[in-house]
């Protein structure tokens, strides 16, 4: 049994990590938990928010019902820090190049895209994200 709490996967390009990682983003923030989703740029976390994230919630039946309230609170949000507000939980996606973007947010689960792509320098304090979190 592995009870380790972390989770690194090296693989290949369009084996369905990302579709795995939205997936679970969305079953812990749907669970209550508030998750910390890292990507290398803000290019990439806009990217990624329209590209995957907004068209997964408007073509998939289960979500279809929440994203009317999601993209409500999402109007109340700044655009340079995305916070989601799903169910009882949130996501919030952030660049990794910007160190104001690891503060004030208190996380339940860190997930980290890109990892070799990132500012190691600011990744090393997404573990204090977690510093509130079971």
């Amino acid at each position: 049994l592995d009870d380790s709490p972390y989770q690194v996967l090296i693989k290949s390009t369009q084996a369905g990590v990302s579709e795995y990682q939205l997936v679970r983003t969305m079953a812990h923030a749907l669970d209550g938990m508030n998750v910390f989703v890292v990507f290398p740029t803000e290019v990439l976390v806009n990217r990624f928010v329209n590209n995957r994230f907004n068209k997964s919630l408007q073509y998939t039946e289960y979500y279809k019902s929440i994203e009317q309230r999601i993209r409500e609170n999402q109007k109340k949000r700044s655009e340079s820090m995305r916070m989601i507000d799903i169910g009882d939980g949130n996501v919030c996606f952030v660049g990794s190049m910007s160190e104001a973007n690891f503060t004030e947010y208190p996380a339940d689960e860190v997930i980290i895209e890109e990892l070799d792509q990132c500012d190691l320098n600011n990744i090393k304090m997404a573990k204090d994200r977690l510093s509130h979190s079971k």
